[in-house]
């Protein structure tokens, strides 16, 4: 009978989110929304991007904590990534299936030779 609110409880929203917020504040989450980069070395870290980098954590956070396990913290491959993040790195985002994959490399971009 225990066992069973506690699989109730767990299973609602706000108690999902309350737990994705105790693990992002076991993992000092929050010190990702005061970083400061040098805009001379990293011209591309705006608030925007900044912004964005939060939302992916707090994505991939609750994500682990809805359907995965704290192994997963460390072992998952899951991205999440706006076409905002997805253009400063080498990945295509595809909305539909919210994943990721290589970009073939551009010829002006990082993998050029």
């Amino acid at each position: 009978m225990l066992a069973a609110e506690v699989d109730r409880l767990l299973a609602l929203p706000a108690v999902k989110a309350n737990i994705a917020a105790k693990v992002g504040s076991w993992l000092s989450v929050r010190k990702t929304e005061v970083t400061v980069k040098d805009p001379k070395v990293f011209p591309e870290f705006t608030p925007s991007v900044m912004s964005s980098l939060t939302q992916s954590l707090q994505l991939f956070l609750r994500d682990v904590v809805e359907r995965g396990s704290l192994l997963e913290l460390v072992t998952s491959r899951k991205l999440y990534l706006n076409q905002e993040l997805a253009g400063l790195t080498e990945l295509q985002v595809s909305a539909a299936r919210r994943s990721c994959r290589s970009r073939p490399p551009t010829r002006n971009g990082p993998a050029a030779s």
